[in-house]
């Protein structure tokens, strides 16, 4: 009864966080456990972040026992599946902000893909993470990939790219 009780009171927070961002005229663009990613639509890292503190500050107003912070600044989010998503993360670097992607949950990340997947995924995510236009971007993905698969008929890609390395237990 415990754990249903604190999945229910989740769920209910959960959905009136949103509700409260809706009621903000701010997009909830995901929301799962513990947190909510909620659109901006501002040009500038510091209008995001007054965004983003003035949301803050409504959602502590309504709990005693419970407070959210800003975890990230995303430039630009691919959301793939709950909990899997990449992003452009404005971080901050000795007083400037810097891009840096960063993956949750995506295959490639994972132990039973071999580097060349690896590789690729990287490759592509930050073509389509970009920020340039669609049109561009999708040539350079297929020419990427046609040199790619022309490398790999005439087997120049060395073959350790294809191995994959996992831990056994016995």
């Amino acid at each position: 009864p415990l754990a249903m009780l604190t999945t229910f009171k989740g769920r209910e927070i959960l959905r009136s966080t949103k509700e409260l961002a809706e009621s903000k005229q701010l997009r909830v663009i995901y929301g799962d456990t513990d947190s909510v990613m909620i659109n901006t639509n501002m040009d500038t890292i510091s209008d995001a972040l007054k965004v983003g503190d003035e949301f803050k500050k409504s959602v502590n107003e309504r709990y005693r026992l419970l407070e959210i912070d800003i975890d990230n600044v995303f430039r630009r989010l691919l959301l793939h599946a709950k909990k899997k998503y990449a992003a452009i993360n404005m971080t901050e670097v000795d007083g400037k902000y810097v891009d840096k992607l960063e993956v949750k949950g995506l295959d490639m990340k994972r132990r039973e893909y071999c580097s060349l997947s690896k590789e690729v995924s990287q490759k592509l995510l930050n073509e389509v993470l970009s920020g340039e236009d669609q049109e561009v971007v999708l040539n350079r993905v297929h020419d990427y990939l046609r040199e790619l698969a022309e490398k790999m008929r005439e087997f120049s890609v060395p073959v350790q790219k294809y191995v994959i390395y996992t831990v056994c237990f016995g």
